[in-house]
C-alpha cells in the first residue's frame, strides 16, 4: 500500500515497523497493508509513535504533530519556527503559519525569511494584501543586508500579489537599475507613471535609465519631470548637469552647476569634486570662470 506523510515539521524520518522508510512529507509506497506500527522522529523534536492502518488499494494518510524536546521547548530556532510554518501550509494549517511566524516576527522584525513564509501562508489563504505587505517587507530587508537575488524575488512576489503596487514596482526597478538592466527598470518605472503620473521617483529612474542608455535629451526630459516634483533634490541638479554636457549644451551645465553650488553644503561640494563622474564637467566651467 502507500502512506502519506504529513507532519508539521520539514525533514521529519518516518519508520514503519523498525525500518527507516525516508525523510520529509512525502508519499511512501511498498508499505505492507495491514495495522502497522510507525515511528516519526527528528533531531530536537519528541518522537511521534502509534499505529497505522494501511489499505492494499488506497493511499493511507499519517497526520503527526511533533513537539519539540524539553530541552529546546522554550528557544526553537527561527529556521525551526519558519521549517514549522512551511509544513503547516503544505497540509493546508496556513492560519497556524501566520499564527507562529507573527510571533517570530514580534520578537525579530529584521528577520525577512519569516516574512517571506508569512506572504506564502497569507497566500494560500487567498489574503493577497497582507501577502503583499510581507513579500514588500522581506525585500526591503533583503535589499538593506546586500542580498540582491532574495529581494528580487520577494520584489517580484509583490508585483504578483498587486501588479499596482507602486512601492513594489519602484523597488524591483531600482534593483534593475543596479543590475544594468535599463530596459526592464524603464519598463517598471513607466508601469508607475501610468499609476501616478507625477511620481518624482518614477521620472527620476527613467532618468538615470536613459543617461545610462547615453539617451541624454530623453533623461533631461525626465530630470526636470522629477524637479518640477522634487526641487530641493540635489542629486536631479547634478544630474541635470551631467546631462547637459553629454548633450554638448555648455550654458545648461554652467547653469545647472550654479544651482548645484547654491544647494549643496561644503561637504557635498568636496564630495563632488572627487567623485570621478564630475570631473570633466568641473574642468570645463571652472575654465570658463
Amino acid at each position: 500500500g502507500k502512506l502519506a506523510l504529513a507532519a508539521n515539521v520539514e525533514g521529519a524520518k518516518l519508520s514503519i515497523d523498525g525500518v527507516v522508510l525516508g525523510a520529509g512529507n512525502l508519499t511512501y509506497s511498498g508499505v505492507a497493508s495491514g495495522d502497522r506500527r510507525y515511528t516519526v522522529s527528528k533531531d530536537g523534536y519528541q518522537s511521534a509513535s502509534g499505529v497505522v492502518s494501511i489499505s492494499p488499494s488506497e493511499t493511507s494518510s499519517l497526520e503527526v504533530h511533533l513537539t519539540p524536546t524539553p530541552e529546546n521547548q522554550i528557544v526553537i530556532s527561527q529556521q525551526g519556527r519558519y521549517d514549522q510554518a512551511i509544513g503547516w501550509i503544505k497540509s493546508g494549517k496556513a492560519d497556524q503559519a501566520v499564527a507562529s511566524l507573527s510571533e517570530v516576527l514580534t520578537d525579530d522584525p529584521g528577520y525577512a525569511q519569516g516574512y517571506v513564509g508569512r506572504a506564502e501562508a497569507y497566500q494560500s489563504l487567498g489574503q493577497k494584501t497582507p501577502a503583499h505587505d510581507d513579500y514588500l517587507r522581506a525585500a526591503e530587508i533583503f535589499r538593506i543586508n546586500k542580498d540582491l537575488g532574495n529581494s528580487m524575488i520577494a520584489f517580484n512576489n509583490a508585483v504578483r500579489m498587486d501588479p499596482r503596487s507602486v512601492p513594489a514596482l519602484l523597488g524591483r526597478a531600482s534593483l534593475y537599475i543596479a543590475r544594468n538592466e535599463e530596459i526592464a527598470a524603464i519598463a517598471d518605472y513607466e508601469s508607475i507613471l501610468s499609476i501616478d503620473k507625477r511620481n518624482s521617483q518614477a521620472h527620476f529612474g527613467l532618468g538615470e535609465a536613459r543617461f545610462s542608455q547615453g539617451n541624454y535629451k530623453l533623461a533631461i526630459k525626465h530630470f526636470k519631470d522629477a524637479r518640477s516634483e522634487d526641487q530641493g533634490n540635489l542629486l536631479i541638479h547634478q544630474y541635470l548637469m551631467l546631462c547637459y554636457f553629454g548633450d554638448d549644451d555648455l550654458k545648461n551645465v554652467k547653469k545647472s552647476y550654479d544651482k548645484v553650488k547654491e544647494m549643496a553644503t561644503a561637504e557635498q561640494l568636496q564630495r563632488m569634486q572627487s567623485d570621478r563622474a564630475f570631473t570633466a564637467v568641473l574642468r570645463i566651467v571652472q575654465n570658463e570662470q
